[in-house]
């Protein structure tokens, strides 16, 4: 989902050749796209993870809620 919402429409700005002013503007602009696409989703799962220990569904046992926040801390 990444790839094609972010990288792919960057090519098409590309162009067969670019300058180093080019290629420094595509990534300037390629750091902002990713960050709501990247940044905030992968910084809210921790959080979320923990408020779900406390409010979880039945069916959700709490040792599977403390291995995701263990490996998502590791990550």
């Amino acid at each position: 989902m990444l790839e094609l919402l972010l990288n792919y429409p960057m090519w098409w700005d590309m162009g067969a050749r670019m300058s180093n002013i080019d290629f420094i503007a595509v990534r300037q602009a390629h750091q902002w796209r990713i960050f709501p696409l990247l940044v905030i989703p992968l910084a809210l799962r921790v959080p979320v993870s923990i408020a779900l220990l406390w409010r979880r569904p039945g069916f959700i046992r709490s040792w599977m809620l403390l291995s995701i926040l263990a490996f998502q801390l590791v990550g």
